[in-house]
């Protein structure tokens, strides 16, 4: 069966750092990195350019035949997660969401450490573990270790990977 395994969650919340491990845990993925699109984007005002960021990501995914497809992007509630959603949906196939986040204090932290700046977009992370039908990670409480571990039990249950 086709499957879309969709990682989402704010700046700086671990979600290339879990993109990158899958990726080598396992060649069946084909990878969506959102700021790819985001990047493409640029110079854009902010609300113009997350719509378009959403609509080439769902563009992209759109055009793929691929089995496996891991996408990394920011939203995990709202239009652009209903689309997938709705999408997988109406090409059966199965959807499964990680959200990963962490207090805005320390995503200010790691963005601090990553691009030499604190701006996360917005200081509100507590609605991200708030979603529902997702496996949802304070990446604060976990190593990269166990929350590969998670992430993987997850995928096995859901029959993204086998064991």
């Amino acid at each position: 069966m086709k499957h879309l395994v969709y990682v989402s969650g704010p700046p700086c919340s671990g979600k290339t750092t879990l993109c990158d491990m899958l990726m080598q845990r396992s060649s069946a993925f084909t990878r969506v990195a959102g700021d790819r699109c985001w990047l493409r984007n640029d110079g854009q005002p902010f609300d113009t350019r997350v719509a378009s960021t959403n609509r080439m990501i769902l563009d992209e995914i759109r055009s793929m035949t691929d089995p496996l497809l891991l996408l990394e992007w920011v939203p995990g509630t709202g239009p652009s997660a209903d689309s997938l959603r709705a999408w997988c949906s109406s090409q059966g196939r199965a959807f499964t969401h990680i959200v990963l986040y962490a207090k805005a204090g320390e995503l200010k932290r790691r963005k601090m450490k990553r691009n030499g700046d604190e701006d996360i977009s917005s200081p509100d992370t507590g609605h991200y573990a708030r979603i529902r039908d997702a496996l949802v990670i304070d990446t604060m409480e976990y190593s990269e270790t166990d929350m590969l571990k998670r992430v993987l039990e997850r995928l096995i249950e859901d029959k993204v990977l086998q064991s």
